[in-house]
């Protein structure tokens, strides 16, 4: 895998960051927010219990207590409102800053990987030319090993008695199987099905290598 340049690092780093302290932020929140409702359930708890004493003996004591469970019921409420606000509110800004952090990266490796591409795409193609220069210069220099062991043979013949060949074979050489498969594999030859695989989808057979240099 390609260690990413330094600077989309970083700004991919601050996105991971930011996107901690945003789940952070969030679980506080909301932890805070089951906390005030567990106190707005039993507050309401007590004023309905308050409310019934005062239903049954309206004296100014059970009434007086109503009121302060009716007072703490209104705090809690608009407490648990503002909690409601506050998660809402942090989902916000927390979201905010993370889009903006993840455009920022993004941009930033849009235009890392432009550059990367540009400087070294003159260089990947020369590998190209020079790895097809060298296949097809082995060829020749394959072509010209066949010719110089024919030689052997047919300049002997030539400077002996080439009458005698009636009675002996000329020597076989084996034709190594350049342009079709020789059994299972074609690691000689080239074709069009093997150049889109590996262009495409940086695949190389196991039918077109010797063993050990395929990728799947």
């Amino acid at each position: 895998m390609i260690k990413l340049p330094e600077n989309v690092q970083r700004a991919i780093d601050a996105y991971k960051e930011e996107e901690k302290k945003s789940s952070e932020r969030a679980r506080d929140v909301q932890q805070r927010n089951t906390v005030v409702a567990e106190e707005l359930a039993k507050a309401q708890a007590e004023l309905d219990a308050a409310t019934d004493r005062a239903i049954d003996s309206p004296t100014e004591a059970n009434i007086k207590k109503e009121t302060e469970a009716r007072r703490k019921v209104a705090e809690l409420t608009l407490q648990a409102n503002g909690a409601d606000h506050r998660s809402q509110r942090a989902f916000a800004y927390g979201q905010g800053k993370l889009n903006e952090l993840g455009r920022q990266a993004i941009a930033l490796a849009h235009d890392e990987a432009v550059r990367y591409y540009n400087e070294n795409y003159d260089a990947k193609l020369k590998e190209i030319e020079d790895a097809k220069a060298a296949y097809l210069k082995a060829l020749v220099g394959f072509r010209q090993f066949r010719n110089e062991a024919a030689a052997i043979y047919y300049n002997t013949v030539r400077e002996t008695n080439p009458s005698l060949t009636d009675r002996l074979s000329a020597p076989h050489f084996a034709e190594p199987a350049i342009t079709h498969r020789n059994g299972d594999k074609q690691v000689y030859g080239i074709n069009e099905q093997e150049v889109d695989l590996a262009f495409r989808n940086g695949i190389i057979r196991k039918w077109s290598v010797r063993s050990g240099l395929e990728t799947e």
